[in-house]
């Protein structure tokens, strides 16, 4: 197979800049070269259940590609195209990263939450057209198989669901106590035009040597990811191999460390930041990934865990992490006497005809405290001004209040892998530059609170300006720090 890998040492993909001519092409070309380096290197661990956690299973780097082409030449054979979707709801076991990779290699892979309505999996797998479905067999402490059940009947779209049997994972006498208890289930019953299979029994027919189907290119649709329906119905995104790994290249400008820890992150793969920051990220900079569900500074030091990317860190003192943080971003903002719904405003914004991608973030305001302001991306070969914009919105609105007090035409939005990390930069973006436009301020880093609120850590250019300044941010709901 002919690889469109560049001739650079792995070294190269360690550091936090890269050019076009050393920067992997796609997902596939960067675990090829992955293994390639570092082959024999422990790439993977994965444990499950929790108890597990003293001696998970590990991979080298070769031995996960040698997964990841099992698992792609399973899905070439069972007739994927590149045009094609292979839709997984897992937990964070080893099989999710050989089935994320694997169907990134030939096609597009749509990772779903565990976690949402069985309705709302059901209208994500019928947007996405998904052809196979991988998720767990029947499992006495998990909801995931009877999600499916529920909606089986009217996923005729999607022609195979593979099934991975959680009982293998169990001790043997754990396995005769689950085998009783799902026995008494009974089989899945039968629908017309869709085969029910084992994920791990069908896959181990295949070679594990290559790609038995052409290679991905870096504009191909790699990955739908779907946002967390927190706010509203999910919706899908799009990303293509290129701005996957330029994400991950991204947060590899933030402060890592030792480049020979370990990383473990608690979100699934259907997450942006678990996606990118705990299953992309690790392998551009040859560190391994754990996966499973750690708890406590014990399992961080047996696993080598050097980096979380978790809401919340670990009580662990020579824990550099976490690397990422979920942050609870302001979506109702106090505007005047009104109290405006961002995500209405987005909403209706987005119903503009020219419209292609918005997002409306809160900005500080002396008179009004927030406002909305909104960033709107046109549509392709569309110009578009923010007068416009703003015309089609004073009568959309329903209340004068949520009309954005500032329109940003922009060519594209943030590249950021989630929404939540979309709005974290514009909104920061937008204090810090609302703030230093005020007379004598010479430098401003906005920096947000776990409680949602901010701060604004300002330097003046002589410290006989502050009351002036204060006068002009009084009204702020920012805290104002010299």
């Amino acid at each position: 197979m002919k690889s469109n890998l560049h001739n650079v040492s792995y070294s190269a993909y360690m550091t936090t800049s890269f050019s076009q001519s050393n920067r992997p092409d796609t997902l596939y070309d960067l675990l090829s070269l992955a293994s390639q380096q570092k082959g024999e290197e422990t790439g993977l661990s994965a444990f499950f259940p929790p108890e597990k956690y003293r001696q998970p299973k590990q991979w080298s780097f070769a031995e996960v590609l040698q997964e990841v082409n099992q698992t792609a030449n399973m899905f070439h054979a069972l007739g994927i195209k590149k045009t094609d979707t292979i839709a997984f709801l897992l937990p964070n076991i080893a099989e999710s990263c050989f089935v994320f990779w694997g169907a990134a290699s030939i096609a597009t892979v749509f990772p779903i939450h565990p976690g949402l309505e069985a309705y709302q999996i059901g209208d994500l797998l019928e947007q996405s057209e998904a052809r196979i479905l991988v998720t767990t067999a029947p499992f006495a402490e998990s909801n995931l198989w009877d999600k499916i059940e529920l909606i089986r009947p009217h996923l005729s779209f999607v022609k195979t669901i593979l099934q991975i049997d959680l009982v293998d994972y169990l001790s043997t006498l754990q396995k005769a106590s689950m085998r009783f208890t799902l026995r008494k289930k009974g089989k899945a019953e039968k629908i017309s035009g869709q085969e029910i299979g084992d994920f791990n029994r069908t896959r181990a027919k295949f070679s594990e040597d290559s790609l038995l189907s052409a290679p991905p290119q870096s504009q191909d649709i790699a990955v739908l990811l779907h946002s967390s329906g927190t706010h509203h119905e999910p919706e899908i995104r799009p990303f293509s191999h290129e701005k996957l790994l330029l994400s991950a290249q991204k947060l590899l400008a933030e402060p890592t460390g030792d480049q020979t820890t370990a990383i473990w992150s608690s979100y699934p793969i259907s997450h942006g930041m678990g996606l990118v920051g705990g299953n992309i990220m690790p392998w551009l900079s040859g560190r391994e990934i754990v996966l499973g569900e750690v708890s406590g500074p014990e399992m961080i030091d047996q696993l080598g865990i050097g980096f979380t990317l978790d809401g919340k860190p670990f009580p662990n003192t020579h824990m550099e992490g976490p690397l990422w943080q979920e942050l609870p971003f302001l979506r109702e903002i106090q505007t005047g006497e009104s109290l405006v719904d961002l995500d209405k405003v987005e909403k209706i914004t987005a119903s503009h005809p020219h419209v292609e991608a918005v997002v409306v973030i809160p900005s500080p305001d002396n008179q009004l405290g927030w406002v909305p302001v909104a960033f709107i991306q046109p549509k392709k070969n569309i110009q578009i001004s923010p007068k416009a914009v703003y015309d089609f919105l004073v009568k959309a609105m329903p209340d004068p209040a949520m009309i954005p007090q500032g329109i940003r035409i922009v060519d594209q939005m943030p590249l950021s892998i989630t929404e939540e990390a979309a709005i974290y930069q514009l909104t920061r973006d937008e204090i810090e530059t609302t703030i230093r436009k005020i007379s004598h301020v010479t430098k401003c880093k906005a920096v947000c609170h776990s409680d949602g609120s901010w701060s604004a850590y300002v330097g003046l250019s002589s410290p006989t300006h502050q009351e002036e300044f204060l006068q002009k941010t009084k009204g702020f709901p920012v805290e104002i720090i010299f």
